[in-house]
Parts: C-alpha cells; structure tokens; sequence
C-alpha cells in the first residue's frame, strides 16, 4: 500500500486536488492529506497548474512506494 502525504496548505490545494484523482482514498492525518493506493499514484504538474518550486516542494512524506518518476512533468509513485 503506497501512502503519499502533502502539507495541506492553500500553495499544494492543485496537488492535493490531482493526486486525489489517481488515489484510492484520501483523508487528513494532522497538517496533511494521506492519500493511499494499492495502483499507482499519478499527477502531471501541467495539469495541476502549479509552479515549479511549488511542484518540487509538495511531497512531504512516502511510505510503502518508490519515485518511479519526479520530474518537471510529472510525479509518479509506484508500489514498492
């Protein structure tokens, strides 16, 4: 099980918003958004509108996957 977390704060909303798309559930742990998956997790930074320095700052937290890619295009986690 893949559990991605990100800072809810109003900067990581677009993030947050996307990664809810391609995960299975999503609930708020604290400050945070856990969102957690069996299937991959899956956000493109273009479609989520957000800049760069933001995109590269919104993964506080991964347990139970890998960073099969994070790049300036796209955030991909997989299971580990």
């Amino acid at each position: 099980m893949i559990r991605l977390f990100v800072l809810d704060v109003p900067e990581f909303r677009p993030v947050i918003e996307h990664a809810g798309r391609s995960a299975q559930s999503a609930r708020k742990v604290g400050d945070y958004i856990e969102f957690s998956s069996t299937q991959p997790i899956v956000v493109g930074r273009r479609e989520a509108r957000v800049r760069r320095a933001v995109w590269f700052s919104s993964v506080a937290a991964l347990d139970g996957g890998r960073m099969a890619q994070f790049d300036a295009d796209e955030l991909r986690i997989e299971p580990a």
